[in-house]
This record gives structure tokens, sequence and C-alpha cells, in this order.
């Protein structure tokens, strides 16, 4: 069905590959990009991103030091695009205000894409969202929780935490 797309799509094509290596982390963001690009019919990115975000915690706690690196690299590139977006309504527009994985309402023809102003508040959650899970993973008793977390936070502290 088409709301199950993007957690289908993120379950066997993504996260499968982008513990593999960092060159395959980074091709998976890529792949992510020209998904948005070509106007992916029946994905609704919002969804995906908003599943992925959900899927950290499982990824902290499931992965080596080697793959939390790796996937670390992976997060980066994701929210390198979804800072761009919030940064500046101008790219939001050009890069995402016309395409359908963006719509308001995914299952209805035709509905207007989600405002700037609506995009900096769900991104504004998942931010809040990662920073819970990162404090998770830091406080855990488990020291593959922690050194994963931190693996994680090393490889993208030059993009997080932001929220202004």
């Amino acid at each position: 069905s088409k709301s199950e797309t993007g957690s289908c799509f993120l379950q066997y094509c993504i996260l499968p590959r982008c513990f593999l290596t960092p060159n395959d982390a980074l091709y998976c963001a890529k792949f992510l990009e020209t998904m948005l690009k070509i106007d992916t019919p029946w994905l609704s990115m919002i969804h995906f991103y908003d599943q992925l975000i959900k899927t950290i915690p499982s990824c902290i706690s499931g992965c080596t030091s080697h793959e939390a690196a790796t996937y670390g690299r992976f997060l980066n590139e994701v929210l390198r695009n979804l800072i761009s977006w919030k940064d500046d309504a101008a790219v939001y527009q050009r890069e995402c205000g016309s395409k359908r994985g963006f719509s308001s309402d995914f299952f209805v023809k035709n509905a207007p894409t989600i405002s700037h102003f609506n995009y900096c508040d769900v991104f504004v959650k998942w931010c809040r969202r990662i920073y819970t899970y990162f404090t998770g993973g830091l406080k855990s008793e488990s020291e593959v929780h922690q050194l994963n977390t931190m693996s994680i936070m090393m490889a993208i502290h030059k993009v997080f935490p932001r929220l202004a």
C-alpha cells in the first residue's frame, strides 16, 4: 500500500546497505536525493524521513562500532540535506516544493506540498527525537550502546545538534 512504501524501502533497500562501508553509506544518501529529484511516485519522503529517524535507537543497539561509524556517515549526509531545506526557504521550494513526496496529504491526488514553515516544525521535532535517542544511548548501562552512540555523534557533529 502507499503508506507502507517508505517503510519497506527503508527496511529492504536503505538500512541493509547503509551499514556496510562508508561508500555504501554515501551511496544510500545520494540515492535518497535522486529519489526525491525524480519525484518517485508513491514514496512520501516526509514519511520516509520520519521512519528513518524512528529507527535510530534500534540501529544504535543492533550494530558493531564499525557499522555505527558507517551509519553515522549516512546520517550526516541525510541530515545535511534536511538542514539545507530548513535553513533556506528558496532551497526548500526549489528541491521539495513541487515534489509529491512532500505532499501535505499523500493520499490525495494533486494535494499541495507542505509549506516551508510546516517543514521547519517537523524538522525541529526530528531533532528533538534524535537528541532524546542520543541522550538515552549515552545514559545506557550498555557500553556498546554508549560507544555506538558516540561513534554516530562523532560522524554527525558538524550538522547536529541544530535547532536554530
